[in-house]
């Protein structure tokens, strides 16, 4: 009985360690919670073409007052189409439009594509598409939130060209000229000027 009480004193002794140590391990742990909130801001993104003006000076050789036609898209702010006529070497049609970036999130040009003139067409026929100071428009370029820049574009039938550069029948140069804006990052090279 002696043997039986002393196993039982010491089966009591070892219930009593782990229920001493389960609540000592008890008293030691932690729990650990990061709370928080985060509001994320209404933001908009709204690249389009606005104000189209043309040159007042749209016809070098004089023989012409109306030299063509440029407008934006009805329902799609993101197209401008222009029509032109040059009849006559140094014959040109020049028009500005605005690129307004009338959301909320710096835009930044990621691609700009341009329908390259074949051979033929450059001996006699100029296209360029330009920052309406004249300066070259190039990958990264950048527009503030609610700001704008003016490009020009000019298509023109070169003024000091050979009899053998003319084209021997009409020629109609069909265009595109591409921009592909994405959210400005670190690389962005601001070019507002509105």
């Amino acid at each position: 009985m002696k043997r039986k009480n002393k196993k039982h004193k010491e089966l009591y002794f070892i219930l009593f360690l782990i229920l001493f140590i389960s609540v000592g391990f008890a008293y030691l742990s932690a729990q650990l919670d990061i709370i928080g909130n985060a509001t994320v801001r209404t933001q908009s993104w709204d690249v389009h073409f606005e104000t189209i003006t043309e040159s007042t000076a749209t016809v070098s050789s004089g023989v012409s007052s109306d030299m063509g036609a440029a407008s934006i898209t009805a329902g799609d702010t993101t197209e401008v189409t222009f029509t032109s006529a040059l009849p006559l070497p140094g014959d040109f049609y020049e028009f500005t439009v605005n690129v307004v970036n009338g959301g909320t999130i710096n835009a930044m040009l990621s691609e700009a594509t341009n329908t390259a003139l074949t051979a033929d067409q450059q001996k006699y026929l100029n296209y360029t598409v330009t920052y309406a100071d004249g300066s070259a428009i190039a990958t990264n370029d950048a527009i503030h939130a609610g700001k704008s820049v003016t490009l020009k574009i000019r298509v023109e039938y070169k003024k000091d060209i050979s009899s053998t550069d003319l084209p021997s029948s009409d020629v109609t140069f069909n265009s595109t000229y591409g921009m592909t804006f994405v959210q400005a990052d670190s690389n962005a090279n601001y070019k507002t000027t509105a």
